[in-house]
């Protein structure tokens, strides 16, 4: 009896252990996302263009730095009627497999609206259904952001009327109570901007939550946090656009414990700290996406941090009517610090071009490689390069010397060759450090060949010379790829692989030739 009790025992302890487990699975923290975009609203509303891309900026940052786990973020980019209830279905779903208290929901659309609905591909969506289907959310924190749109030049948006829509805080520390966020104050138009490629209130919010807004540098951006900045930055960029003033709103009724966290910067992946400056304006824009990821003042008293994808970005800095950019290289997980004599000047014109802007137009590289073809077997091949880039444009010169050697029944042949080379390449930025690029070559060359018979000994022997020299000329072009990785903002490596096809004088008159070849080469820009 005593084992059959024992096993029991063990038995029990075992189930009591995992049962234990099980629930502190179900009581980690969970964040559920639904960001919503919605270009077309009723036929009567004006076309947007940015809400796909405010709601794939909201998903990205909350991914990246919220706390979101990419399955839990329902991204719907050109939203209807049917698709948002589906998100919210399939949101529900997640959310029932957590402790409704270790659930927050954030639900945040970008689109037009009026004080009764929202405006979704010729449809209508109650704002009262909205409000019952996120009350009805398992969740303990519920955040709901709206940026409602309608017309005009920066295209206005706004919620007409009515207060907007609810933040709803469930009773759980740190918070409870309600509270409310939308784009603009009763009465008045929120915008989107081309400028910015988005919607004014969500772009700062971002920007904010990217850590502009730690407004006391702990390495966390707390819902008010967020707020006060996207506020202060929508009323200043709206005020400077010349169009009506946009000023956001929140409506708070709340007892907290502590601040309700929306972003943790220690959970970045690349980091770019911009320098205590006062009065100077700084904008951030990714090379490769060519979007604006960031537009701010930066503080007097200490630097502020940027929570980035990794990734190329050029920075602007805009001071009294003056200028500078510099480009910078993030790699996961990088911490990079500017300071203000980091950045060249730049006219206000160039800097209109914002991220198309080439700050080191010239570069410097040095190559070497192998080539092979009809005209030597194998040979070996040095270049050094000068380019000029204009935008996704380059001229390049070269000076080139090669030697190779190739031989027949009866000659061994070494060349010698010394020349130069012009193109036009365009170019393609990929990824954080990579651009692919593509050119058309021009070529001319001297060769001096040294033919040496087989049987140079025997002839020699008898008087008769076993090597003779030839002078000669080549020209022709070809085609270039290569693809250059920047080690840093200035210094990078490149891989190239080129064919050409040259024409060259003989005794026997004109004769082609075809080379093909690869190189590595090492260079920098300035």
């Amino acid at each position: 009896m005593r084992p059959t009790l024992h096993r029991r025992v063990v038995v029990a302890l075992v189930m009591v252990f995992f049962v234990g487990l099980s629930a502190r699975a179900a009581a980690a923290p969970v964040r559920i996302l639904i960001a919503v975009g919605a270009p077309i609203g009723l036929s009567a509303d004006q076309t947007l263009v940015h809400p796909r891309d405010d709601a794939r900026g909201v998903a990205e940052v909350l991914t990246t730095l919220g706390g979101v786990s990419s399955p839990d973020a329902l991204l719907v980019p050109d939203a209807r009627v049917a698709s948002v209830r589906a998100a919210f279905d399939r949101a529900e779903v997640i959310a029932r497999q957590h402790l409704a208290g270790e659930v927050t929901f954030i639900f945040y659309f970008s689109g037009h609206g009026d004080h009764d609905a929202l405006h979704l591909s010729g449809e209508m969506l109650p704002l009262d259904e909205l409000r019952g289907r996120v009350e009805h959310m398992p969740a303990a924190l519920r955040l709901v952001i709206i940026d409602a749109c309608r017309v005009s030049q920066d295209r206005a948006k706004g919620m007409s009327g009515e207060p907007g829509f609810a933040i709803t805080l469930a009773p759980v520390p740190p918070a409870t109570g309600m509270a409310w966020l939308f784009a603009s104050s009763d009465g008045e138009v929120a915008q989107e901007s081309d400028e910015i490629g988005g919607a004014l209130f969500s772009h700062f919010w971002t920007t904010g939550l990217r850590g502009a807004a730690d407004a006391d540098g702990d390495g966390r951006v707390t819902l008010q946090e967020s707020f006060d900045f996207a506020y202060a930055q929508t009323l200043l960029r709206s005020a400077r656009s010349g169009a009506v003033l946009q000023r956001p709103q929140e409506r708070l009724d709340l007892t907290a414990a502590g601040p309700v966290v929306l972003t943790q910067l220690a959970a970045r992946r690349a980091t770019l700290v911009l320098p205590a400056d006062r009065d100077a304006l700084y904008l951030v824009y990714g090379v490769v996406a060519r979007t604006l990821e960031a537009e701010l003042f930066a503080r007097p008293d200490r630097p502020t941090a940027l929570a980035l994808p990794a990734g190329r970005y050029l920075v602007q800095r805009r001071f009294a009517g003056a200028g500078g950019a510099t480009e910078v290289v993030l790699p996961a997980g990088a911490v990079r610090g500017l300071e203000p004599s980091a950045f060249r000047p730049f006219e206000s014109e160039a800097l209109a071009l914002k991220s198309e802007l080439v700050v080191r137009p010239w570069s410097l590289t040095l190559s070497d490689g192998v080539v092979g073809g009809t005209a030597i077997s194998l040979g070996d091949e040095a270049m050094l390069e000068i380019e000029r880039r204009w935008r996704n444009l380059g001229v390049a010169v070269r000076a080139l010397a090669g030697r190779g050697e190739y031989g027949t029944s009866v000659n061994d042949v070494y060349e010698t060759s010394l020349g130069g080379e012009a193109g036009v390449v365009g170019i393609v930025p990929l990824g954080a450090r990579v651009d692919l690029r593509a050119g058309v070559d021009l070529r001319a060359v001297f060769i001096r060949q040294e033919v040496t018979r087989k049987d140079a000994a025997e002839v020699e022997a008898v008087g008769y010379p076993g090597t003779a020299w030839f002078n000669g000329s080549a020209w022709g072009g070809g085609l270039h790829a290569d693809a250059r990785c920047q080690l840093s903002s200035k210094f990078y490596v490149v891989a190239t692989v080129k064919g050409l096809a040259l024409a060259t004088g003989t005794d026997r008159g004109i004769e082609g030739r075809l080379s093909f070849g690869a190189s590595l080469g090492i260079g920098a820009s300035f």
